[in-house]
Order: structure tokens, then sequence, then C-alpha cells
């Protein structure tokens, strides 16, 4: 189940978590397979296929459907995926070009030049932490990995061995997040996620009776995937119950959209810091103005 925010419809809420991105059109080429992972509870394929002249990571289990493409059966310890494309008749097999050589079933994360967007993807699922992604970080990074990990926790580990390699550090951030950041700009970020009932209101205080500060949101309910920083801004001022003053035109920052997908439940307090986060790194701020409204600014990188 899907709510869209208002007019917007790549700002949205789910009830349930899904993969990084949802395909709507149809694949320009057939699917490549980047990747298995296959460990405790976590079984699924890694592919990339072109979307509108631009890449797609799909994150699929077996017997899931994106769009015109479904995944029929993984086989990781011989680094093979069944798959199926609507406009072909039977299923194929994609590989990886290499396999575990382990036994069926055994625990492995296979990567063959898999994508950033992929490699998160799996490393929130490890960490069970919600990630906190820097706008300068290169999303065309690419990623190979042969590991036997038989936990998450070993995966998490392995994952951020990989992201240190590519000069990306991660920065545990209060009980639910963790920020992943260039190396070059990790001594810049701040971690100061609100902690348990001590948790601090946001920049904007919101009416109490609008907005219960205890309410719990699921995991998966804050979900955005490719978002501009204008529809973060509104999702913002729905969190905080106020209204946006959209009177003046809205100072993008010009930096990639923004990605976050909240993996555990989240208060709205920690739901606020999250995305007051991703905006302070983008130099936006979000302040009041008149009649219960709020607008978004541009900061100068020393008031943040």
């Amino acid at each position: 189940m899907r709510i869209c925010s208002n007019a917007f419809t790549t700002i949205f809420f789910v009830l349930f978590a899904a993969p990084p991105l949802q395909v709507r059109a149809e694949p320009a080429t057939s699917p490549l397979l980047t990747g298995i992972v296959n460990l405790p509870e976590m079984k699924f394929a890694l592919l990339e296929i072109d979307v509108d002249a631009r890449k797609a990571q799909l994150m699929l289990r077996e017997g899931q459907r994106d769009g015109p493409i479904e995944v029929i059966e993984i086989r990781p310890n011989e680094g093979r995926v069944k798959v199926k494309t609507k406009d072909e008749a039977d299923a194929r097999w994609l590989s990886l070009e290499f396999a575990t050589n382990s036994a069926s079933g055994a625990p492995t994360i296979l990567l063959n030049n898999a994508g950033l967007d992929s490699l998160l993807y799996v490393y929130t699922r490890c960490a069970l932490r919600s990630l906190l992604q820097h706008p300068r970080l290169r999303r065309e990074t690419k990623f190979t990995l042969n590991s036997r990990a038989g936990t998450a926790d070993e995966a998490r580990n392995l994952i951020e061995d990989a992201l240190g390699e590519k000069l990306i550090v991660t920065i545990p951030d209060g009980e639910k997040f963790i920020m992943v950041v260039p190396k070059a700009e990790a001594s810049r970020v701040r971690p100061n996620a609100p902690k348990g009932s001590s948790s601090p209101t946001p920049v904007v205080q919101a009416p109490p009776k609008a907005v219960p500060e205890n309410e719990i949101l699921p995991a998966g309910v804050v979900d955005l995937r490719g978002a501009p920083d204008a529809q973060v801004v509104l999702l913002y001022a729905d969190l905080i119950g106020r209204k946006l003053d959209q009177s003046e035109r809205f100072p993008s920052s010009g930096q990639p959209k923004i990605f976050f997908v909240s993996v555990t439940p989240l208060t709205r307090p920690e739901s606020t810091y999250a995305i007051e986060t991703l905006l302070a790194w983008r130099n936006i701020k979000v302040v009041p103005t008149t009649d219960g409204f709020v607008k978004a600014v541009r900061v100068e990188q020393d008031q943040r």
C-alpha cells in the first residue's frame, strides 16, 4: 500500500519495506545480474537494467516481480539466477561468471560490479539501521565481492571494509542511524541522533496535539528514493504538522537527489532529525514564518 504525500509522487509512505527502486517503465535492455545475497532470512538477487536512459538497480527475492522483471530461482552456490521478463515466453538463467564453490545453501555475498545503491541496500538490512547518505557520495561507484559471511554481523563488517576501500566511511549515529559519507567529508559531519525518551524536539516545533511526538512510525513508512530537495521539505513540513510557504522560489541545493528509507520503527523526532540532517548537508534549513507556515532557506556552511 502506498499513499502519496500531497501532489507529489516520488515521496510516499509505505507500510512494508520495499526494494530501493520500483521500475515503472519497460527496460531498454536485458537485465544484468550484479549480485546474489544468501544470508539467514535474506536471499535475493541484485539486478541492473537500463530504464529511460539511466541505470536502475533492483533487489528481488525468489518469486518477486518488479515491473517486467521476475526472479524465478536463485542458486547462490552456482552464482546463477533464473529470471523472466514480460516479453519473453521462457525464463532464462543469468550468471555472475563465478560461483562460491561451496555447499548448496551456504551463506554468502557475491557481487560483480554491483552499484552503490545495491550494496547499501544489503548493508542497511545487515546493520538494521537507516542510512543517512551524504550528497557527495559517488553513486556510480562499483563493488566486487566474494564473501563467505555466515551472519548479518559478519556481512556488515565485510561491507564496511568494501566501502572503506572506496574511501567511504560509516559513522554510527545513535541507535537507529548510520551516516555514510565520503572520507573527505567525515570530519565535517556531526552525529547527533535523538536518544530514547530524551529525544529533542524538531528545529521547528509542531503543535503537540496535531503531531504527537511519541507516535511510532513503522519501518518503511518514511521512504525517499531519489527525491528532490523540494519534495523532502514538503514531507518534513507534513511530519511536524506545518504548512509549507511556497510563495518564494525554492532554494534548491543543486545536489543529487535524496535517498533515505527507514528500516526500523522511528519516532517523529527521529524521522525529523533524519530529514533535517539530509537537508543540512545540502545547506537547506526549514524555518518558521507566520500563521503556522514554514519555509526553506539557504544557509552558509558555518551556520548549519
